[in-house]
């Protein structure tokens, strides 16, 4: 969840400081769905780089203590990685992640450029 917070944030925030850049490329001729996949390829991407880090640290911290308390226990250390469990929250990332980008995408392809090019 926050997550998923972080990255409607930095999106939100991203489309905000990028009016005149949005309402550049929308003057030279970007349409609509264009600027809705440039803020859909921002989301995905820093979801897949989230994702990378977030689980390779998670499961080497969550190897290393598993094996720690297992040995300080005397029980068998063996780690076991749930691949679908890991694959379903790959999968509800980029869900909820492009889910957020679309919100952002809709005010960005709302910018109007004269207004915005205007004020400069």
């Amino acid at each position: 969840i926050v997550g998923i917070v972080a990255i409607g944030h930095l999106l939100f925030t991203s489309v905000q400081r990028r009016h005149r850049d949005f309402a550049i490329l929308k003057s030279l001729g970007f349409r609509r769905g264009q600027i809705y996949r440039t803020v859909f390829t921002q989301a995905t991407t820093v979801a897949l780089v989230g994702l990378l880090v977030g689980l390779a640290l998670g499961l080497a911290a969550g190897n290393a203590l598993w094996v720690t308390t297992a040995e300080a226990m005397g029980v068998p250390a063996v780690v076991e990685i749930p691949l679908l469990g890991l694959v379903g929250i790959t999968v509800v990332t980029l869900t909820f992640a492009n889910s957020v980008a679309a919100l952002a995408a809709r005010a960005a392809a709302r910018i109007k450029p004269a207004v915005v090019l205007r004020d400069e």
